[in-house]
């Protein structure tokens, strides 16, 4: 990937290098695209979205792919203020358990080019909204601040257990640029009912989080098979665009492309997503994008916003969700990712050709944990190869150390000045962890 295509790099803010992922963005060669988050539409603290900034002009060969986030609902401070006292801090799953029973409800889907007589009864819209719709809820998330308890943003949810099992989206529950919830999250049900939910587990990488009421016999949704899904079919996107204000929304289109690999700077990360014409919005985040047979076959989660275009949204398959799913009610987290256990900053081609150094990976911290401390790694080295593969930022990481598992080892090519100012290249042999933080 080229990397004028990343709007805000993550190692330009010294967070951990996302690995194994191996994903690149698409390229869109026709159009400048800009980056900017929205805000709520509708409801008592409506706001309009934001104009883009203007930019100064790129340079050639420049292309910036906007995916903004349903980040919901900032609201202004002391607005939920009178609720502090009586707001308890969300709790988090200390102790890790099997899930007795069938984790999801799910039904095979029909192939794409079915006729008739095959399984599977083609619903009408009506029959999808009444199916599907009660097992829909609505999310909001509360911060503690100076003054008190505000509210910090409002999403969607889908029950996929009776017990009260609910998937969402991670941003939704979780800031940007923090690995803890919300300090109170409340799940609000389509009958009105509300609950303090339990913060299961959240993965900034895939933008899934799991939460948990204390409820028996909800309406659960059914699980379809995303893989199933073709270009062109149709679907239903239900959830709360706005929040609360407009829950149970119910809005149609086609799948427009499968498969799209996108970066998302609000992630950090490439995600595989399903592209949609159906109205996605602010507050439709962990909704459910569904099928003709009204099963879920993806997770609502990302729109692209730009003046002139419309009808490009994005949702989470199904398929894909589902083994996150389950690691992070099992572990908390998803297992198998690997890390180095370093922080660092990218070293760009101007700024290495300016300081006469190599491009490459400055590290800035190490993890004294990590093997690679042991092995001599120092800050201000620059990481120039990964087992022969050239590192200088995330999507470069991703392809060194993608197939990677937790204990493989990785060489890595290390320039170094030393106190007296003498450069050299060394060689360092490191074993790799597992990244167990979401």
């Amino acid at each position: 990937m080229d990397e004028d295509f990343r709007p805000f790099a993550p190692e330009e803010n010294g967070q951990e290098p996302k690995g194994g992922t191996g994903a690149s963005s698409q390229n869109f060669d026709t159009q400048q695209w800009v980056y900017y988050d929205y805000g709520p539409v509708g409801g008592p603290h409506q706001q309009k979205p934001k104009k883009p900034k203007k930019e100064k002009k790129p340079g050639r060969g420049t292309r910036v792919l906007a995916i903004v986030m349903s980040a919901l609902f900032v609201l202004t401070a002391g607005a939920f203020a009178a609720y502090v006292v009586f707001f308890p801090t969300v709790q988090t799953q200390t102790e890790r358990s099997t899930v007795e029973g069938d984790l999801f409800d799910e039904e095979s889907t029909p192939d794409g080019d079915t006729t008739a007589g095959v399984e599977g009864e083609i619903l009408t819209n009506r029959q999808i909204y009444k199916k599907v719709e009660p097992a829909i809820v609505g999310i909001i998330c509360y911060e503690r601040s100076v003054i008190g308890m505000q509210e910090a943003s409002q999403g969607s949810g889908i029950v996929f257990r009776s017990d009260g099992y609910i998937v969402t989206n991670c941003h939704v529950v979780r800031s940007d640029d923090s690995t803890e919830p919300y300090s109170r999250i409340e799940v609000v049900l389509t009958t009105g009912d509300s609950y303090t939910a339990q913060y299961i587990g959240g993965d900034r990488e895939s933008d899934l989080a799991v939460l948990k009421i204390d409820a028996e016999g909800l309406t659960t949704a059914v699980f379809g098979d995303s893989e199933k899904m073709q270009v062109g079919d149709e679907v239903a996107v239900i959830g709360n665009p706005s929040g609360m204000a407009l829950a149970g929304s119910f809005t149609h289109g086609y799948i427009s492309a499968l498969n799209r690999s996108v970066y998302v700077s609000t992630i950090g990360s490439n995600v595989e997503f399903i592209q949609t014409d159906a109205a996605i919005n602010p507050g439709n985040s962990g909704g459910a994008l569904v099928n003709v047979y009204g099963q879920v076959i993806g997770i609502t989660s990302a729109k692209l916003v730009e003046e002139g275009f419309e009808g490009i949204g994005f949702a989470i398959p199904i398929d894909n969700a589902k083994p996150i799913i389950e690691s992070l009610i099992q572990n908390g987290y998803v297992t198998g990712r690997v890390q180095l256990g370093i922080t660092y900053r990218a070293v760009s081609e101007s700024i290495a050709e300016l300081n006469g150094i190599p491009r490459g990976l400055r590290v800035v911290d190490i993890d004294e944990s990590a093997d690679v401390a042991q092995k001599g790694l120092q800050r201000g080295d620059i990481i120039t190869k990964m087992d022969d593969v050239e590192v200088y930022d995330a999507d470069t990481v991703s392809e060194a150390l993608s197939g990677k598992s937790p204990g493989d080892t990785v060489v890595l090519t290390v320039y170094r000045v030393d106190d007296e100012g003498h450069a050299s290249t060394i060689t360092i042999e490191a074993v790799l962890s597992e990244k167990t933080g979401g």
